[in-house]
């Protein structure tokens, strides 16, 4: 095992997570791409209090402190940090290079409105302006059907395998 592998994950260490250093090397606006990317693989679940899906007194046996962590796990996203960062993190440490820099590359693109555009389509456009709007402020129904119009692509296998990645990457960071 390697030292990184011995260190932890910092929220565990009892460090302060926001202090942490990351090395990905990931700009902003991949960052902020890869963010809302995370927060529609994983988005928040607010508590279903009408339907009988959460009910206050079977939970906790009376007690609110039952009814609280269910609710702070259902507001959970991937989106919250530290998760972005890392998901950056692991992938710049266990992807391959050419995988890495079809990441970096994917996430740079939806960076931009034209990019977006490009690997998005209709799901970017609005009737207001600035008629394309970037992936990272799209709607997260919209962010949720350009994900799984990625995840059925055939003729562009790279965007297909972008997808997996990132979704194998955010889903380990998020349950682990």
């Amino acid at each position: 095992m390697g030292a990184d592998n011995k260190r932890g994950h910092p929220l565990l260490r009892g460090g302060d997570a926001k202090r942490e250093r990351y090395t990905h090397g990931f700009s902003a606006s991949q960052m902020a791409a890869l963010t809302a990317l995370c927060g529609a693989l994983v988005p928040s679940l607010p508590p279903d209090h009408r339907n009988g899906h959460y009910h206050l007194e079977e939970d906790s046996g009376g007690d609110g402190d039952g009814n609280k962590v269910v609710e702070e796990f259902l507001l959970a996203s991937a989106a919250d940090p530290p998760v972005p960062d890392e998901v950056a993190e692991l992938m710049s440490r266990k992807c391959p290079l050419e995988v890495l820099a079809l990441v970096r590359t994917v996430l740079w693109l939806l960076g931009t409105r034209l990019g977006s555009l490009a690997l998005c389509g209709a799901h970017c456009l609005s009737r207001r302006f600035p008629f394309v709007r970037r992936f990272d402020v799209l709607p997260l129904e919209q962010r949720e059907g350009a994900l799984w119009w990625w995840s059925r692509q055939t003729l562009l296998p790279p965007l297909r395998m972008f997808f997996f990645v990132t979704k194998v990457f955010c889903l380990y960071v998020f349950y682990s």
